[in-house]
């Protein structure tokens, strides 16, 4: 069965892969783009700093204009906030398309529009609602809001439209685990089938290597059991991911590591916020870290930008860094690389 969270996607841009490897200057192949700071959640686990910050037309061209420039392949909206909430979000995804620059979104489809769907289906490669739970009361106390009826019919909506449009998008749903909604993996799961989903990713909140692990091991083991209950349900028409954030966070580890030991990664991603600052990517955004800030694409050259990314990595501590981040598959890859390889010719 098809997996589409995967780390071997990176020797599909071999080109760069080779300019890492010299030590040359690389340009990301993804980036995650904001368009508000606005949200209409109110979702425990997020640290984002939420206010109008919003992406107009005019600055979000100019962003794109200088990330196909460097040929960025493809383009994630998300957030920040909601990426919905921007009102030019559906034109947003039609200049990508006629850029040809893959995108993506990533929202809690807490919002309807026939024009907003329509763009999504015929312009982006996948989108992922966040979910979470099944239970109105735990949707309301997780997530801030009492729609997840408006949820679940906004999730029937774009499947069907999918299937009218003969719409090739992937289509997933997301779960994050907290202590409080561990019951609520297989109910998640069951109802992603129901509900046409292509996929269901289960994932935990985010930790960091020496911070407090948020699940007992009584806890880890109920997941581990829910989430194996809900892999039963994989079929030709739905993919159950398990994060493999489990792995690296699993209270009998002892030391939680990353796997590498520094971010190889960076140069192939970045992070875009709601004002057009560039980041070297979104977890950096998130935590507030302006360390990691390496300029404006509104008002900069991307030159520059891609310049400075090189002096904020030199900031970087993989301490405050979350286990089994964006780029930690990425990460374990190109260390493996890097790494002296004894009789390397017999495979």
């Amino acid at each position: 069965m098809e997996r589409y969270i995967t780390s071997d996607k990176i020797f599909f841009h071999l080109e760069r892969l080779l300019k890492w490897r010299m030590k040359e200057e690389v340009f990301p192949v993804t980036v995650e783009i904001h368009p508000t700071n606005r949200c209409n959640n109110k979702c425990e686990y997020c640290q984002y700093e939420k206010d109008d910050s919003t992406l107009s037309p005019g600055q979000f061209s100019e962003i794109v204009e200088k990330l196909k420039r460097i040929d960025v392949k493809g383009i994630i909206l998300s957030g920040g906030g909601e990426p919905t909430l921007n009102r030019h979000t559906p034109w947003f995804l039609e200049i990508l398309h006629e850029k040809k620059i893959h995108s993506a979104v990533i929202t809690n489809l807490n919002l309807f529009s026939d024009n907003l769907y329509e763009s999504i289906l015929r312009c982006a490669d996948w989108v992922r609602v966040s979910m979470d739970t099944v239970d109105r009361n735990r949707y309301r106390e997780l997530r801030g809001v009492n729609n997840l009826d408006e949820v679940l019919k906004n999730i029937r909506s774009i499947v069907k439209m999918k299937h009218a449009l003969e719409s090739s998008t992937t289509i997933g749903a997301q779960i994050v685990v907290t202590n409080r909604n561990i019951a609520d993996i297989l109910p998640v799961s069951q109802m992603a089938s129901r509900l046409g989903v292509d996929y269901v990713q289960i994932r935990p909140v985010e930790v960091l290597p020496k911070g407090p692990l948020p699940y007992s091991s009584d806890e880890f083991d109920r997941i581990e059991e829910e989430i194996r209950k809900a892999r039963e349900l994989e079929a030709p028409s739905l993919t159950v991911i398990r994060s493999d954030k489990w792995d690296l966070i699993h209270p009998g580890n002892g030391e939680r590591e990353h796997g590498f030991s520094f971010c190889h990664g960076y140069p192939f991603i970045g992070a875009v916020t709601a004002t057009g600052d560039y980041y070297i990517c979104c977890h950096k955004v998130e935590r507030k870290d302006h360390r990691f800030f390496c300029g404006n694409l509104v008002t900069d050259s991307v030159e520059s930008v891609m310049k400075n990314r090189a002096r904020a990595i030199k900031s970087l501590d993989l301490d405050d860094c979350y286990l089994g981040c964006r780029g930690s598959n990425i990460n374990r890859k190109l260390q493996g690389l890097l790494a002296r390889k004894e009789h390397k010719d017999f495979l």
